[in-house]
């Protein structure tokens, strides 16, 4: 929800520390935003059909959101959007079905005014327009505190979150995650359903990670434009514009990805860890080889991190 009447009043907590282990803000180095002119974008969803939640959920009497009509989630990125309210659902169609490649397959834009400013949402994915499956989540804001209608948001405590991006910068989501689910074919992915997440830390209205983490995002936002904001859904296609954008620096990858026993890493790493998706450290080791055993890990989603001299890279891993 773009609020730039209150933008004085967070631009000085925007100098916060990030201390998450998830990619930062669009424009720093490690995030991994996709902007809209990307090369990258090979087609854009061409209907979207929402069904608005409330204001605030919490006082139903407000109604329901109303800006923007569900038109301006079709089609490009362009600024325009619809806001879907408190657990709103904006469901969207691709006539070509999305096939999945390496790295990132769909980008799901926002329209924050800044990169601090974070409403999010959950995605998930159809083959049938039936059958929806959730991509997995982290949020590791702090939920002793709700943050507020205008409050902030650190990005590193964000992952697999749509709306962790700003205006023109989407959030990359792979179809890999999702593989071997009974329903659903990630080579022919035709349908993406946008659920705005009701940020409230109340467990009457609260959300949840994969993880059974309470996701704490600014709420309530009791206005029209209430909830998450979509601007457009973007399918990916070349995966090499995105390498960049993770790594300017660097094309290095680990592979096979997926894994199954084994891990093919960069022959100058030094040093590597593997984290869990919620960010805990449960193998360190120095290295020589070019190989490394992932035999003991239990199948699921992964983070590995590599230390090439002064440098230090972070990707994504599926262990099956």
């Amino acid at each position: 929800m773009r609020r730039t009447l209150f933008i004085t009043f967070i631009l000085p907590l925007l100098s916060l520390a990030q201390q998450g282990p998830y990619a930062p803000a669009a424009g720093q180095t490690g995030s991994k935003a996709i902007k809209n002119n990307s090369y990258t974008i090979i087609d854009w969803a061409e209907t979207c059909s929402v069904v608005r939640g409330y204001q605030d959920v919490s006082d139903s009497a407000l109604g329901l959101a109303f800006v923007g009509d569900q038109s301006a989630g079709e089609n490009e990125s362009d600024g325009s959007v619809v806001s879907i309210g408190d657990g709103g659902i904006a469901t969207l169609f691709f006539s070509n079905p999305i096939q999945n490649t390496i790295g990132p397959d769909i980008a799901v834009f926002e329209n924050s005014f800044s990169g601090y400013f974070l409403e999010l949402a959950h995605v998930e994915i159809s083959s049938d327009g039936v059958n929806y499956f959730r991509f997995p989540s982290v949020s590791l804001t702090n939920t002793d505190i709700q943050v507020n209608g205008f409050g902030v948001l650190d990005p590193t405590n964000i992952y697999n979150l749509a709306g962790k991006y700003r205006a023109t910068f989407g959030t990359p989501f792979d179809f890999q995650e999702l593989d071997f689910i009974a329903g659903l074919n990630i080579d022919s992915i035709s349908y993406v359903r946008v659920i705005d997440v009701v940020g409230s830390i109340d467990s009457t209205f609260a959300n949840y990670d994969s993880e059974g983490n309470m996701i704490n995002d600014p709420w309530p936002t009791a206005f029209p434009s209430s909830g998450f904001d979509l601007d457009a859904v973007a399918a990916i296609g070349d995966v090499t514009g995105f390498e960049q954008l993770q790594d300017s620096n660097t094309r290095l990858q680990v592979f096979p990805n997926p894994a199954v026993n084994i891990l093919n890493i960069p022959s100058r790493a030094e040093a590597y860890g593997i984290y869990t998706l919620s960010g805990n450290l449960i193998k360190k080791r120095s290295t020589s080889g070019q190989t490394i055993s992932i035999q003991e890990l239990s199948s699921g989603v992964y983070f590995i991190e590599l230390v090439l001299g002064d440098e230090t890279i972070t990707q994504r891993f599926v262990k099956l």
